[in-house]
């Protein structure tokens, strides 16, 4: 039976290896990063239920950022539904896009903080 002697030398830097390739591949799984998107949203006052569809073309609509509270826009009047306790303010669907190009092949999750 054949031995192989293994300097010490050796050992050290097989253990630094491992070492490095184990704490690389920990700390690419940890990469973290936390982007806003508060800005550069597309926004209609009106009802638009093509709206939904990934195809739909929002380019003419309203450029803005947000939070934004589209009520305070009015008109405000006493006959609306949201009445007195509403501000007078109108109520109904408002349409918010914004178109985002993600990379592939990366574990992507996008959460939505509403402020308003």
């Amino acid at each position: 039976m054949k031995t192989h002697r293994v300097s010490h030398h050796t050992t050290i830097m097989l253990v630094l290896v491992t070492t490095f390739a184990t704490t690389s591949s920990l700390l690419a799984e940890q990469v973290r990063l936390i982007q806003s998107l508060d800005k550069d949203w597309r926004f209609s006052k009106n009802d638009t239920p093509d709206a939904k569809d990934s195809t739909f073309d929002g380019s003419a609509w309203r450029k803005l950022n947000v939070p934004h509270d589209w009520s305070i826009e009015g008109p405000f009047a006493a006959n609306l539904p949201a009445g007195g306790s509403g501000g007078n303010a109108p109520t109904g669907v408002v349409w918010y896009r914004k178109n985002l190009i993600l990379p592939s092949g990366l574990n992507i999750e996008i959460k939505n903080k509403n402020d308003s």
